[in-house]
């Protein structure tokens, strides 16, 4: 989550921050055309993240090594809450690890899109942590509202659908886990939530780039 936030903020101010500064009309003279200067923020916003997360990986598995061993029994992967899968814990913390970085590069899109349309940095940063947390608060009301499982914030975690989704007595715990790990719908699947995220993330960067490209400079 907090890398999430960090990237979230770097991300809202990758174009509007240079805007603000005055900066952009530096880079926008030199020959490059606006799609190279955009995709590279984009690549260096998620090479950041990439690099952010297998730091706090490994970190977790080496602390995690000292204290508890390395070795692990065989774990039930509980797939599409459908069919139970074998599988060493190594295994499923790749699994972990690929939808977290998934789930980093859907929220670093949307703030570069906003950074897009906003000129003020403060205005960008301001309204991407405002939609990172309305959709925190989505995911713990989505279970009784089902017509929220349609939104992109409540399909893009997808490790829930590994097993990580599960219920408690305790009303704390419950919101955590409806952060952390948010509840499987009846009758979603993977590849759903897999394909939606996919496709949102893309019309993001299509927009992103046109808004960008049209954008007067100053």
């Amino acid at each position: 989550m907090f890398i999430i936030i960090y990237i979230v903020v770097l991300a809202a101010g990758t174009i509007a921050g240079e805007q603000s500064a005055g900066t952009m009309k530096l880079l926008a003279i030199r020959p490059f055309n606006r799609k190279k200067l955009l995709y590279g923020k984009m690549l260096a916003i998620f090479c950041v993240g990439l690099i952010l997360l297998t730091v706090s990986s490994i970190a977790t598995i080496v602390i995690g090594g000292i204290n508890y061993g390395l070795g692990s029994a065989t774990m039930l992967v509980i797939a599409d809450a459908t069919v139970a899968v074998p599988m060493s814990a190594f295994g499923v913390y790749i699994i972990a690890f690929m939808t977290m970085l998934i789930e980093i590069i859907f929220y670093a899109t949307i703030s570069i899109f906003i950074s897009t349309v906003f000129k003020s940095n403060i205005g960008a940063v301001t309204v991407s942590i405002l939609i990172l947390f309305v959709s925190l608060v989505l995911n713990i009301i989505a279970i009784n509202v089902p017509i929220l499982r349609f939104l992109p914030f409540t399909n893009v975690n997808l490790f829930k659908y590994f097993g990580a989704s599960f219920l408690s007595s305790n009303s704390a715990q419950n919101v955590l886990q409806g952060i952390l790990t948010p509840s499987v719908f009846v009758g979603a699947s993977f590849w759903f939530s897999f394909i939606y995220i996919a496709i949102t993330i893309a019309v993001l960067n299509v927009a992103s780039y046109f808004k960008f490209k049209n954008q007067d400079i100053k």
